[in-house]
């Protein structure tokens, strides 16, 4: 066919490995010449034509001798019409099967295309990211080692600092066991004079005290004479509303005994009478 070099030239440029595809499939894209139109004309030396098919070892002319010559027949015609048929089907087949590959190639090279272009943009965004995190951390280290070297000054300047605060500390602990021993021989001395005077108010404060609780204990008993007596008027008082409670509500009771028994007759000729009513009713229905 005149167009398949122009298929496999597309096929090639889009994917080269196709070449070695190519050898295996050689027989189906290798260049085959179009087969003439069949006809059953047999004066049409076409048909007579023997390299169209090499496996047929059966020629369409026999020639017994140089005078004597075979014409094919009309059914080995149609045989050899019926295979070049078949195998020209079988060319169009391959060849559509060809364009679907290029089809298939042109949609995986997209596809590949697609994923390197993913690739790279992710590749470049990774990149990216990387270099923002090394310039972090490059920042950070700038950072850490500008304050390991602020430590370093403050930590010598501290240890200076505390040189100075123990010789000053050991200076002043030795003035202050000196003074210490002083203020302890005086303490001694004051001490002996504040026990004797503390003594002394102990017993006047022990005094007051036992003269205060004895007036207290009989401001008490006085108090509570009082109150038991209080409380006995109390207790009679309420005795005696107890006891006039209690005649108020057993007269109450009485009353209320003697309303209820002239009440429930009343009740009793009022049911009477709603019952009455009621057949009376029920009859006008």
């Amino acid at each position: 066919m005149d167009g398949e070099p122009s298929l496999k030239a597309k096929i090639l440029s889009i994917c080269p490995p196709f070449e070695k595809l190519d050898c295996v499939y050689s027989s189906s894209l290798s260049l085959n010449s179009p087969r003439p139109i069949q006809s059953t004309d047999f004066t049409d030396p076409s048909i007579f034509d023997s390299n169209d098919d090499d496996d047929d070892d059966d020629s369409i002319v026999e020639i017994d001798s140089e005078d004597n010559v075979k014409l094919p027949t009309v059914s080995s015609t149609a045989s050899i019409n019926a295979r070049r048929m078949t195998k020209r089907r079988k060319i169009a087949i391959e060849t559509t099967s060809a364009e679907s590959m290029l089809v298939m190639l042109q949609k995986a090279r997209n596809a590949v295309e697609k994923d390197i272009i993913e690739s790279k943009e992710w590749a470049n965004e990774r990149k990216s990211i990387v270099s923002n995190r090394e310039s972090a951390v490059c920042h950070r280290e700038h950072v850490l080692f500008s304050k390991e070297v602020d430590l370093y000054s403050k930590h010598k300047e501290m240890d200076k600092k505390k040189k100075i605060d123990e010789d000053d500390y050991d200076r002043r602990k030795r003035e202050k066991d000196d003074t210490i021993d002083e203020l302890r021989v005086k303490h001694a001395i004051e001490m002996e004079q504040v026990k004797e005077k503390l003594e002394k108010e102990k017993q006047q404060i022990k005094d007051k005290f036992e003269k205060e609780i004895q007036e207290i204990m009989e401001r008490f008993e006085k108090e509570r004479q009082g109150f038991i007596a209080e409380k006995q008027q109390i207790k009679e008082e309420l005795e005696k509303d107890r006891q006039k409670v209690k005649e108020e509500y057993e007269q109450e009771k009485k009353e209320r005994k003697a309303a209820e028994e002239k009440y429930i007759p009343l009740l009793c000729e009022n049911a009477v009478l709603k019952r009455e009513l009621e057949f009376a009713k029920q009859g006008t229905k």
